[in-house]
């Protein structure tokens, strides 16, 4: 094999490599998840509570001592675009019925105003991995 052979052979595997990173890595790497908290709770809960846990901490919105996420389901599917607005709707009240989130539209000024507010509750899903 030629010197010139070997290195077009390295690029292309490097190509491949960068490729192979690119398109299943690094598309966006917002949406892991713990996959104990996903055999326990759910996927797609898993998945919603990794997104709004990521959010929260980058949150400026606090009340009542807690930092929130104030958002519609319908703005959630920016976040979620391969679910329904209906199954990210479910997957939210699924959360909420059993405590893992707290949701709330208490805080908005207006009446109109259809945006709900959220927070994890971080003990409730710390006994949901024990």
């Amino acid at each position: 094999m030629s010197t010139n052979q070997l290195s077009n052979e390295i690029n292309l595997i490097d190509s491949l490599e960068c490729l192979k990173d690119n398109l299943l890595f690094e598309e966006d790497p917002y949406h892991h998840f713990s996959t104990s908290l996903a055999e326990r709770i759910g996927l797609r809960e898993a998945i919603v509570l990794h997104k709004l846990d990521l959010l929260l901490n980058e949150s400026t919105d606090e009340a009542e001592g807690y930092k929130w996420i104030r958002k519609s389901y319908a703005n959630w599917k920016e976040d979620f675009p391969f679910w329904t607005e209906s199954a990210i709707k479910r997957t939210f009240q699924k959360l909420e019925k059993h405590g893992y989130i707290i949701a709330t539209s208490k805080f908005n000024e207006l009446l109109m105003d259809n945006t709900k507010w959220f927070r994890i509750d971080y003990d409730k899903v710390g006994e949901a991995l024990l």
